[in-house]
């Protein structure tokens, strides 16, 4: 195995921002979000990490990833779960030759990454990407937003239902 590049961790956490192309609000259409799943699955299955918390909003999307112990390569599993969304709805946005529509590509080509050091700050990572859909107007409480892993906090008792409503996150 190679060394692995200065400052990045096998196995560690990390909380990422993925944006589309000229902040185009594509993300939250059903034909993208089946995709979206579907491009997940396929390579959770072949490349595996585990979920910690997801938000799809319509232009980007937070995440936060742990890698197994031992791989640090997040890089090829967006590279993989983008070509496949871009492959599944492509045809709807890119012309008959193949070239961009006006709207060009669907993806930025680069992504924020930073990696994520203890409880702590996972814990304020999960409610800044939790509380993203509030502060940009997409929706006026946290649970109101069906596209996030909200949900699946509260169900397992991380957050009430009812978290940050009538607060200024």
């Amino acid at each position: 195995m190679s060394p692995l590049p200065p400052g990045v961790v096998a196995g560690a956490c990390f909380f990422f921002t993925v944006a589309t192309t000229r902040q185009h609000a594509v993300l939250t259409d059903e034909m993208v979000r089946v995709a979206l799943r579907r491009a997940i699955v396929a390579v959770r299955a072949a490349r595996p990490f585990r979920i910690e918390g997801w938000v799809l909003l319509p232009d980007r999307m937070h995440a936060i990833w742990t890698l197994p112990a031992g791989d640090a390569d997040h890089g090829a599993r967006w590279r993989e779960i983008k070509r496949r969304v871009t492959r599944l709805v492509g045809a709807h946005y890119l012309r008959a030759d193949g070239r961009p529509r006006e709207r060009d590509a669907l993806w930025q080509l680069r992504y924020e990454q930073r990696r994520v050091a203890g409880a702590e700050e996972l814990a304020r990572h999960l409610d800044f990407l939790h509380y993203s859909p509030v502060r940009h107007g997409w929706a006026a409480r946290v649970r109101d937003w069906p596209y996030s892993s909200f949900h699946r906090h509260v169900a397992g008792g991380r957050y009430p239902p009812d978290w940050m409503e009538g607060q200024v996150g």
